[in-house]
């Protein structure tokens, strides 16, 4: 029998095949509709001889794959008639006779023309028809969308960013992260120590919450970071990347899971990258000089402007001391591909920006808390020396067989310090080198026939190895006396997984249906290294931080569907499974609580759940598309949450849960072609995101343990937008985020926007405001680009909570960094690439910075890449995505009946707001329950369904009932400062630790009967509602009571300065009331149509009892009367049978907690929504 690791049969693993093989049921019954739209499959043709690219806009219609070219390729050209039945491949063939050109399909409904070879006598010759993307190896795919990779993002229900080689080229900077700056809503964090990614996305980071998947494989693995907390690391060399997609939210895909921030998928490169589509051979040179940073001191030279003068030493602009170099080189021989490539990069510790101001704490404050580095000065231990090895084999074979092996192995010694170090007395130091040392195996297996949609079967099996060797020095100076405490870290992570899926292309009465589905696999090792004791013995430290160690299974399996019933309308729609065991292999054995216990045992957590998405897209206007997309993910305990090890311990009489986010995000989609000239493209996408998780994971107290704990609930909402203009010569692209809300509830129902008691949350929490801009021109055929870059990082405006435990937070101040870029094509071999980042050399600190780290000041960067033999360089995308907004389909005819019945999916954003007052349980106003507002305002976003009937009456207009249902998100907090306690007199404690109570609102579910009134102009009907509305509301109230200690309380002393919660209580109302609106809707054809509205509502007074509430928040206490004295000797009296000095009665005092007063919250509410949903006309 096979057994799982842990030793148990993989009956996980059978659930969720299963799961996933469900969907193979459908295929018995659609393979014929499925075959009738591949590229073999035949049908009838009537194309008159004319213009070419007027012949393949009508062969795009009618076979629905679209082709791409470059103008110049078809322009003047003619097509040959084509008449009868035949195969798209043929009809195609048959279209471009002694055109000069031939195509290779790219994806099944996608084709790309390319002019084709001329052999020595002159004759074309049109070669071997080449099928590339999801059929090959390697390939992520498109699920056979023409759209190019760069323009998915402005095409689909879900942000997401491409960098390519040249972008990665372009903004390499000096810290591996440093090719992710400029994505709307992407950091990463702590990017300037230790040269790894730590991706956070839109506020998602850490413990896996957004996986940088290399390959199909993973690796990330976590460490501590002192006060600081801890960080992921993903290792990676940047000059081995052929792409990188970022996807944002909750994803379907098989390497998602717990991907609750995101995706970051990166492919290293490849044969395609290096070999021309018809060569055999490719050679690719890339040499870089970096400026601004010199060969790192010796071990425990002090900075933070307590150094010596060669501290403040800076090189020359041109001074140019860093350097990277690789070499590349691929082989193709019929059916096979290896590539081969190594690269080295060396670079010194960088020096800071010399314009700016140092943020208050100044520089060498001894005795003070924080140790600033000073204007211009070299940044000790961020030095980078990296080798990365990489060998990769593909075979192609049979009838869409592909393999594609590859190894990658990586080698880093880089600087880096403890953000402690630098936080506490005497200042930074310059640590010894860490080592980082990751081996990475992939193997997948491809299979995309060309004759038979209902098979594009993907398998990866893949390991990793990740080794990691941290030295910290940890010396703080105390006047004369220096205390030592240099501490060594070791640690191995090993992982290996296997992900299967298929998607199955099947035709249907409802539209063309692409079905994925699959399962994954993942195992997890956390261990103390090979030698790891022997290194200790012989190491020289004295302390160390043991390495946690333990395992982890994960098992998953989804199912996905994407209907589209025309070219109008798409809806997705998919489920997963995730099942997850682990175990921790060092024992808990310590002492916590009040009074202390002792808390022993090996953790052991299991963990499973389901997660849906939905989405829907509709155009209503060629390149104009609405989407809303609702998306679940569910992230089990990481193994560096499950094990015990420095920082916390899991606590086994508590298992915690998994945190699940529930993503919601509206958007717009936008692209239009020949705005200005004939050639140039405007894309846009503006977004409103909300991500609410539950169960959230962080840091906290487990029955007074140091532990992970579940917290409430946290909330990250915003606005996103990006646009991009591109004209060939000329070229912008602009993006920003803007948070309108941050929110973290702890299980005593207080909400906070910045963490929780001693949480790690502090450390993940981005600027509230971040814009980015990169604007350049394209000149002499577009071989030589000039481009400026300018990013604005905004602060986090969040007070920062850092109380109740050790975890201290840097912030930045708001920066502005300008950068400027140029590339230069020699000839098609050579590429000159130049840049300056950071031209006005400002200091400043990187958004996310864990210590007080400035990041590089300005900085000289020149490359020359040598290529022989590779493909030719893509100068644009635009044309792309030109072809393919081209190829849209017209409107489907509308006879103009909007009569019948109807139902449909809407999607929305609500703002309710209440207003009222609170009085007593007894109806008596005034007094502390007045200071209880019942006025308040929160918003949510909601989806739901509608129905209703239509009746003509005559002429344009219609008349019609309808009645909605949806879920609402709408939530808020209000909080009640007590006016019993005790002013605040110092900030360490946050304000909101004075509270008399707090209320959480929350619209729980809406719906409403209206009737409707509309007016038809053809295709659009403008139309009006009116009716009643209802509306769940639940409020809950949590009763708050002074936090000190009975001891502390006397006559004179009946209240402290800070207040805990003590209780809560929940009332929930159904709202009743009317509604109005208005809107329009538009037909896409005789059945589907696409609407938006406005809606106005306004509920009646309802009532909210709590009748626990109590008069205030001062505790009960006693005052113990005087010893009593004997009134002649005054010596103390003692008592005859117990032998103890007697004292006078005891004076109680009741606390205003201990009286029951109740609440009732009178308020009437009226709602603002917005909404946008497609309707389908029976």
């Amino acid at each position: 029998m096979l057994l799982a690791p842990s030793g148990r049969p993989i009956r996980n693993l059978a659930r969720c095949l299963l799961l996933a093989g469900t969907a193979f049921t459908l295929l018995p019954m659609t393979t014929a509709l499925a075959q009738s739209t591949s590229p073999s499959a035949t049908r009838s043709f009537e194309i008159r001889a004319q213009p070419l690219e007027d012949a393949l806009r009508q062969f795009t219609q009618q076979t629905g794959i679209q082709v791409g070219y470059e103008p110049g390729d078809v322009a003047g050209r003619q097509s040959a008639p084509l008449t009868g039945k035949l195969s798209a491949a043929q009809a195609l063939s048959r279209l471009l006779e002694g055109s000069g050109l031939s195509y290779r399909f790219t994806a099944r409904t996608a084709v790309r023309l390319e002019r084709a070879p001329v052999a020595a006598d002159g004759v074309v010759q049109l070669g071997t028809l080449r099928v590339e993307g999801a059929s090959g190896a390697g390939g992520t795919g498109t699920g056979g969308s023409a759209v190019p990779p760069e323009s998915r993002a402005f095409t689909t229900a879900q942000s997401s960013t491409v960098r390519s080689q040249d972008d990665i080229l372009t903004f390499r900077g000096t810290s591996t992260g440093d090719f992710l700056s400029g994505i709307p809503g992407v950091l990463n964090g702590d990017n300037r120590n230790s040269g790894a990614l730590d991706v956070n996305i839109r506020g998602m980071q850490g413990m896996d919450r957004v996986p940088v998947v290399i390959d199909g494989s993973l690796q990330q693995s976590t460490v501590y970071r002192g006060y600081s907390g801890v960080a992921g690391r993903t290792y990676l060399d940047p000059d081995l990347i052929g792409s990188v997609i970022v996807e944002k939210g909750p994803s379907a895909s098989a390497d998602g899971v717990g991907a609750t921030g995101g995706v970051v998928r990166v492919d290293t490169i490849g044969a395609k990258d290096l070999i021309a589509p018809r060569s055999d051979f490719g050679i690719r040179f890339r040499g870089s000089l970096i400026g601004n940073n010199v060969a790192p001191p010796e071990i425990a030279t002090l900075g933070t402007g307590a150094g010596t003068a060669e501290r403040f030493d800076r090189p020359g602009p041109l001074d140019l001391n860093g350097s990277s170099f690789s070499v590349a080189v691929a082989g193709r021989v019929g059916d096979f591909e290896v590539v081969g490539a190594v690269a080295k990069r060396e670079v010194g510790n960088y020096f800071g920006g010399d314009h700016g101001t140092v943020p208050p704490g100044g520089t060498n404050v001894t005795g003070g808390v924080l140790q600033r580095y000073n204007l211009g000065e070299e940044v000790l231990s961020t030095s980078q020396d990296n080798t990365s090895y990489l060998l990769r084999g593909t075979y192609r074979f049979g009838n869409g067989h592909g393999l594609d092996l590859s190894y990658v192995r990586y080698e880093s010694d880089f600087g880096e310090m403890m953000p402690s170090q630098i936080i506490r007395f005497g200042g930074a130091l310059e640590a010894p080198l860490s080592r980082a040392e990751v081996d990475t195996y992939t193997a997948r297996y491809r299979w995309n026939p060309d004759d038979n949609d209902l098979i594009n079967l993907k398998a990866d099996l893949w390991k990793t190895s990740s080794f990691t060797s941290i030295e910290t020095l940890y010396r703080y100076t105390f006047g004369s006396w220096v205390s030592i405490q240099d501490a060594a870290y070791q640690s191995q992570s090993d992982r290996w997984g296997i992900n299967i899926s298929n998607r199955s292309g099947l035709e249907t009465a409802f539209g063309r249906l692409e079905l994925d589905y699959g399962a994954s696999y993942t195992r997890e090792r956390l261990t103390p290294p090979d030698g790891w004791e022997t290194y200790k013995n012989n190491s020289g430290y004295t302390a160390f931080v043991e390495p946690r160690d333990g395992w982890r299974n994960e098992y998953s399996a989804f199912v996905a569907g994407e209907l589209r019933p025309n070219e109008w309308v798409s809806f997705n729609a998919a489920l997963r499974y995730t099942n997850t065991e682990s175990h921790d292999n060092n024992l808990t054995d310590t002492w916590a609580g009040s009074p202390q216990v002792n808390v022993t045992g090996y953790n052991h957590e299991k963990n499973d759940g389901f997660a849906p998405i939905v989405s829907f897209v509709i155009e209503p206007l060629k390149g104009l598309q609405f989407y809303a997309r609702y998306a679940e993910a569910i992230r089990n305990p990481s193994l560096f949450e499950s094990t015990t090890g420095f920082s916390f311990y899991p606590d086994p009489r508590n298992p915690i849960r998994p945190e699940r986010a529930r993503n919601t995000e509206l958007g717009i989609n936008l692209q239009q072609a020949r705005i200005v000239s004939d050639s140039d493209l405007l894309q846009a996408k503006f977004s409103y995101f909300t991500n609410d998780i539950d169960d959230y994971l962080t840091r906290g107290a487990s029955d007074g343990l140091n532990s992970v704990v579940n917290i409430q609930h946290a909330r990250l909402q915003g606005i996103e937008a990006l646009l991009r203009y591109d004209a060939g010569i000329v070229f912008a692209n602009v993006g920003g985020t803007f948070y309108t809300s941050k929110e973290f509830c702890d299980y005593d129902n207080v909400c906070r926007e910045g963490g929780t008691s001693n949480s790690y949350v502090p450390a993940h929490l981005p600027p509230k405001f971040g814009l980015n801009a990169d604007i350049g021109v394209r000149l002499f055929d577009e071989r030589l680009v000039l481009g400026g870059r300018y990013i604005h990082v905004g602060e986090r405006d969040t007070p920062i909570i850092t109380f109740g435990g050790s975890v201290t937070t840097i912030d930045w101040k708001p920066y502005d960094i300008f950068d400027l870029y140029g590339s230069f094509d020699l000839n098609d071999q050579l590429r000159l690439d130049v840049a300056v980042d950071n031209v006005t050399d400002r200091y400043y600190m990187d958004a996310l910075t864990l210590g007080l780290m400035p990041s590089p000041g300005r900085t000289f960067r020149i490359g020359v890449t040598a290529a022989f033999g590779g493909p030719e360089r893509t100068r644009s995308h635009r044309q792309h995505a030109i072809d393919a907004l081209d190829g849209r389909e017209p409107l489907a005819a509308f006879d103009g009946d909007w009569s019948g019945p109807y139902a449909g999916l809407n999607a929305g954003h609500s703002f309710v707001s209440t207003k009222g007052t609170t009085v007593a349980g007894d109806s008596t106003e005034g007094g502390i329950p007045a200071t209880e507002s019942a006025n308040t305002s929160f918003d949510g976003s909601q989806i739901g369904l509608v129905a209703g009937m239509t009746w003509k009456l005559g002429g344009p207009w219609v008349v019609g009932v309808e009645g909605d249902f949806g879920i609402s998100r709408a939530s808020g907090h209000q909080y009640t400062r007590s006016t019993e306690l005790l002013p605040v007199l110092f900030d360490f404690y946050p304000q909101d630790r004075s509270n008399q109570a707090d209320t959480e609102y929350a619209s729980d579910w809406t719906a409403s009967l209206r009737g409707r009134l509309g007016y038809s102009a053809g295709r659009v009907l403008l139309f009006g509602t009116g009716g009643l509305a209802f509306m769940q509301e639940a409020q809950t109230r949590t009763q708050h009571i002074d936090s000190a200690t009975l001891s502390y309380f006397n006559v004179n002393r009946r209240f402290s300065q800070n207040s805990a919660p003590f209780f809560s209580e929940k009332a929930t109302k159904l709202r009743t009331g009317w509604t109005v609106g208005g809107g329009a809707e538009l037909a896409l054809g005789n059945q589907w149509s696409v609407r938006g509205e406005y809606g106005y509502t306004r509920f009646g007074t309802s009532e909210f009892h709590f009748e626990d509430a109590r008069a205030g928040v001062g505790q009960t206490f006693e005052v113990l009367g005087a010893y009593l004295r004997d009134p002649v000797t005054n010596a103390l009296i003692r008592d005859p049978v117990t032998n103890q000095f007697v004292r006078a009665p005891s004076t109680a005092y009741p606390g205003t907690a201990s009286v029951v007063t109740g609440r009732r919250a009178r308020n009437d509410a009226e709602m603002h929504s917005v909404r946008i949903g497609i309707s389908y006309r029976f």
